[in-house]
Formats: C-alpha cells, sequence, structure tokens
C-alpha cells in the first residue's frame, strides 16, 4: 500500500509538472488578466493567453514571448480595435513560429508611424510568427494595410484579410492586404484577400500592389490563395505587385483585381539574379485599365529581365483590354509551357510575348468556365486545358484548390482546379 501511494504520489507530481512547463499554463483573459496585454506579460514560453468574446481596444505587443494567443470562440465574436492608435499587433522582436496569433478580428489599426505607418492591422519586423484563422480588416497604412512583414519568415495561413484602405495622407505606397520585403520570405497559404483599396495618395501618386506586395521579398512561397477584387487605382498590380523578388506562386486564384497595368499581376526584375515561379494558377477578369483606354495585361504584365520567369500550366482570362498576358523583357523571354492565354475582346497574348500561342503547349481558347459571372473557375467537361498541362512542371500540388486529387487521366490540367 505504502508503495503505491508514494507512486501515486510520484505520478500526480510528474502530471502536475508537464501542465506547467511542457504543456504550459493557460491564462485566460478576462477571468485571469483584465486584457490581452495583460495576459501576455504574464505568460511564460509554451503558456497559452486564451480570450473570451467580446471587443478589446488594444495594441497588442508579443515581446517575443514563445506564446498561443487565440480566442475561445473565433474570430468573428472576438475583436481586437486598434483604435487607429497604432498597428493592431505587433511582432517585433524576433518572435518565432512558437509565438501564435489564432482567431481574431483584426480592425482600426493605424500603420507604424516610426516605419512610415506601415502594417495597419499587424506589424512584423524581422520576426517569424504563425498568423492563422484571423480577419484582419479595415485597417489604414501607408504600406501593408492589412500584413506588413518587414524581415523575417511568418507563416500566414487561413486568414480573411479584406477592406484594407490607404492612408489618405500619403501618396504611393504598396501592398494593402500584404507587404512583404527586406528579404522576407513568409509563407502565405490559403488566405481570402480582397477588396483592399490602393488609390494613390491625395495626389494620385499611384499605389501599388492591391492584394500583395512582393518588394525585394526574399523567398516567399503564395499557395492556395484566393486574391480578388483588389484594386490598384492608378498603379500596377491589382492582385500582386513583384518587384526584383524571387517568389514561388502555386495554385492561386486570382480574380476581379483592377490596376492600370496589370491588373492580376504585375512583375518587374531589375536583373537575373530573380526567379519567380508560376505554377498551375488561375486568373480570370482581372482589368487592366489605364488612364484612358484599356491598359496592358489585364491578367500578367511583365517586364525587366525576364530570364528566369517561369509559368506553368496557368490559365489567363480576361474579358476586357488590349491582350490578357503582356510582356516587354530587358532580356530574354520569360519561360511559358501549357498556359492559355485568352480575352474576349483582345489578344490572348501580346507585346513580345505575342507569338507564343502553338509554342511549348501554349493555347489561346476559352478555358470555359462553369460559371464565371458567379466566381465559379471550375472547368466544364469540354474545356480544352483539361489534360493539356505538363506534369513536369515544378512544385505540382497533390490536390487542387477544392482538395481534390490533381493529374486525374493522366495529364494535369491547366488552372488552380482539377475536372473530376
Amino acid at each position: 500500500m505504502i508503495k503505491r501511494l508514494i507512486l501515486c504520489e510520484a505520478s500526480v507530481a510528474l502530471l502536475s509538472g508537464l501542465t506547467g512547463s511542457a504543456f504550459g499554463t493557460i491564462i485566460q483573459v478576462p477571468a485571469d488578466q483584465p486584457t490581452i496585454q495583460a495576459g501576455i506579460n504574464a505568460a511564460a514560453n509554451g503558456d497559452t493567453v486564451l480570450v473570451a468574446p467580446g471587443t478589446y481596444a488594444e495594441n497588442i505587443n508579443f515581446h517575443g514571448k514563445a506564446i498561443k494567443v487565440k480566442s475561445s470562440n473565433g474570430s468573428k465574436t472576438t475583436i481586437i480595435n486598434g483604435n487607429q492608435a497604432g498597428p493592431v499587433v505587433t511582432f517585433s522582436s524576433g518572435e518565432t513560429k512558437k509565438s501564435i496569433l489564432n482567431g481574431f478580428t483584426i480592425t482600426n489599426g493605424l500603420g507604424n508611424e516610426a516605419s512610415d505607418y506601415s502594417g495597419g492591422g499587424i506589424y512584423c519586423n524581422n520576426s517569424s510568427p504563425t498568423i492563422q484563422r484571423n480577419i484582419i480588416t479595415a485597417n489604414t497604412a501607408s504600406v501593408g494595410g492589412g500584413i506588413e512583414v518587414f524581415g523575417g519568415a511568418p507563416y500566414i495561413q487561413g486568414n480573411i484579410i479584406a477592406d484594407n484602405i490607404q492612408d489618405p495622407n500619403f501618396d504611393g505606397g504598396w501592398g494593402g492586404g500584404i507587404s512583404l520585403e527586406n528579404g522576407s520570405s513568409a509563407s502565405v497559404i490559403g488566405n481570402k484577400i480582397s477588396g483592399n483599396l490602393w488609390n494613390g495618395g491625395p495626389n494620385g501618386g499611384g499605389g501599388q500592389g492591391g492584394g500583395i506586395a512582393l518588394n525585394s521579398a526574399g523567398g516567399p512561397l503564395l499557395e492556395n490563395n484566393e486574391i480578388f477584387s483588389n484594386a490598384a487605382d492608378y498603379g500596377p498590380g491589382g492582385g500582386i505587385w513583384i518587384i526584383d523578388t524571387s517568389a514561388f506562386l502555386i495554385q492561386n486564384l486570382i480574380y476581379g483585381n483592377t490596376a492600370q497595368f496589370g491588373g492580376g499581376v504585375y512583375i518587374d526584375l531589375s536583373s537575373t539574379s530573380y526567379q519567380v515561379t508560376f505554377v498551375n494558377d488561375t486568373f480570370a477578369q482581372n482589368v487592366g485599365n489605364g488612364a484612358e483606354l484599356p491598359g496592358d495585361g489585364s491578367a500578367v504584365y511583365a517586364v525587366g529581365y525576364d530570364n528566369n520567369l517561369e509559368f506553368s500550366n496557368n490559365i489567363f482570362a480576361s474579358s476586357a483590354g488590349r491582350e490578357s498576358f503582356f510582356c516587354a523583357p530587358a532580356g530574354v523571354l520569360p519561360e511559358l509551357t501549357a498556359n492559355d492565354g485568352f480575352d474576349t475582346s483582345g489578344n490572348g497574348f501580346g507585346g513580345d510575348c505575342a507569338g507564343l500561342t502553338g509554342t511549348n503547349g501554349n493555347i489561346s481558347a476559352d478555358p470555359q468556365f462553369v460559371k464565371p459571372a458567379r466566381n465559379n473557375y471550375q472547368l466544364k467537361s469540354t474545356s480544352p486545358v483539361i489534360n493539356a498541362g505538363d506534369n513536369s512542371a515544378p512544385g505540382l500540388p497533390k490536390k487542387d484548390l477544392r482538395g481534390k486529387p490533381r493529374i486525374v487521366g493522366g495529364v494535369i490540367d491547366m488552372g488552380v482546379y482539377e475536372f473530376q
């Protein structure tokens, strides 16, 4: 009996030790601490700050702690309101992926004053946190309205990043939804990025990258995102703006974005040292609106040294503009294999890329989406892009954007959806 008692006490002590250290302590807000920041301040590495539903008027900072800050009931009922006092959430102390922000509405933030008013919703400076399942909306900044990443490699997954706006006091700026710069190598996966407006400021200075801006970023990965209804009025890159960055874009659905040039994506590389690869992305109903006439490259506008710019298995479909895919490289043409360039009122491929139809498996044909008027870009059974892709393209996904198997019928389809 004494031995059993000793063993039982030892087991309880061991379990207690694990709960307090390996598993961490749960700090409840407001039951244990009155505010989220107070919970963070009281937490140690490995702890969880669990936040009850409600609206919290705060601007929080993780201060380098490897903790999870999580809502107990999801983002729709748990709101952090930054009151235009600065970024709503700050990571600036070398946080790692063990610093986790999960399940909040992040709203009414203002970009960091010390960094040219960048990062309205979330400001991430040389840090690599995990940002998951949040709604990041109605924030204001000059750069990075929803999220600004200045260095580091955060994991940004499953968020809704919508309706962030440019600071009306600044001309120019970039990255309405997300801005990645200064060598940042974020993983941006499975997000919905929409309705972000970068209109150029009070003097029409030209905003860039309504949805996402990659400006001298490192090696970011963009995969399985929906990027739609963003605008860069008077500037390039309605959906995505890429400047001097090496990036991998796999299976993103990019539609209904507007810019002066490159409604879907604008790419400008100043040297041959950069490598940008697009695989199985779908561009649809993006608009290059131009100043007076429809602008070039409603889906894609590519200039600069495009030697290492590659497109495989993509659909470039537009309904307005002079052409869907436009290139004017300073060096050799970008490499295009098994893509569909189609425009109902213009040319599929234009500029120096005008002769690509019929080469390397590239076609110019209506991809036959199921119901584009309702943003359904799955393929009809008669679509010419079915079994028309290239199985040797780099980084092929195992599943399509719906989570269905890829390479049905022996050859991969073009675009984000595999016809089942």
